[in-house]
């Protein structure tokens, strides 16, 4: 076990989910809970912890090595927590009163190891989906069903925290439109749809669009799963501190 610089404790196996085809890659929020009195049970909760932060460690990695190049063009990556909180929260948000001053608090919930790119255009008021996996959710009713709380409570945290207030009206409420992005590849053996969104969103800091996603295939996915983790491993265990058994205590 072992301490990387995102402060999660890991172990060689976490490098392995990640380059491995066909594993589903999570991002798990288990620490949120507070850690019980007994020193075992503890530690077997944090240990679940750092175990189930794949996606929370790639984002980070392809932050640290495309923020630059993405902030020149005003664009951002964004941790997955944040649609995590959204749609954690969207329960009581959908029945707040005042809704700009919601408090969208730390608590998440876990979801399903499903993954895709969302890239929001806060210009036009649009989210386009790229999804490597449309098996999962194959119609516009099921699309819907997850983008709805994302699509009605960003023009509120924009506005909120931002000052932003450019949106849609559609019957007499603030939203975002989305569309589905045609046309990639589409991991038909199922398992890589995270490793895949974060492909996509690293092709569209390069400037690659639909013809280049569209070359994608099961062995170019097999590589670039592998190179994350060499790429993670590389970015975050420099200067890594052992984490034992005393350490962890």
């Amino acid at each position: 076990q072992f301490a990387i610089k995102t402060n999660h404790i890991v172990t060689n196996s976490f490098f392995l989910d990640i380059a491995t085809p066909g594993i589903c890659l999570s991002d798990e929020v288990l620490y949120l809970f507070s850690p019980p009195t007994i020193k075992r049970l503890s530690t077997l909760i944090y240990f679940c912890k750092i175990l189930k932060q794949h996606m929370h460690v790639i984002m980070q990695m392809l932050w640290r090595r495309r923020g630059s190049v993405l902030q020149k063009d005003r664009r951002v990556m964004c941790d997955p927590y944040f649609t995590k909180i959204i749609t954690s929260k969207w329960s009581a948000f959908s029945e707040a009163k005042d809704k700009l001053h919601f408090d969208w608090g730390t608590n998440i919930a876990s979801y399903d190891k499903h993954w895709v790119d969302l890239s929001i255009n806060l210009q036009t008021s649009n989210v386009i989906i790229f999804d490597s996996f449309i098996t999962a959710n194959p119609t516009e009713t099921h699309v819907d069903a997850h983008m709805t709380p994302i699509l009605k409570s960003l023009p509120h945290i924009l506005e909120q925290y931002v000052g932003f207030t450019d949106y849609l009206i559609k019957e007499g409420e603030r939203t975002y439109a989305w569309n589905r992005f045609q046309g990639i590849y589409h991991n038909n053996r199922g398992g890589d749809c995270g490793p895949c969104a974060a492909k996509f969103m690293k092709m569209q800091s390069n400037g690659d669009g639909k013809e280049e996603m569209s070359r994608i295939t099961d062995k170019v996915v097999d590589k670039f799963r592998e190179q994350y983790a060499m790429d993670c491993y590389e970015e975050f265990v420099g200067d890594f501190q052992v984490a034992n058994e005393a350490g962890m205590k």
